[in-house]
């Protein structure tokens, strides 16, 4: 975002910006970020089940 304004460009007029972590910043920035939360504590807890249970 900081990259886009420094070129002139307009987000989210010119350039959709999405991120892939839900952190907590994304609702502090200005334009908000939308951002996919990918549950990635679950997921790497169910992996490692998955991975100890078949070893």
């Amino acid at each position: 975002m900081r990259a886009a304004k420094q070129l002139g460009i307009s987000v989210p007029d010119q350039l959709g910006i999405i991120g892939y972590a839900n952190e907590f910043f994304t609702a502090l920035t200005t334009p908000s970020l939308s951002s996919i939360d990918q549950h990635s504590k679950s997921l790497g807890r169910h992996t490692a089940n998955l991975y100890f249970n078949f070893f």
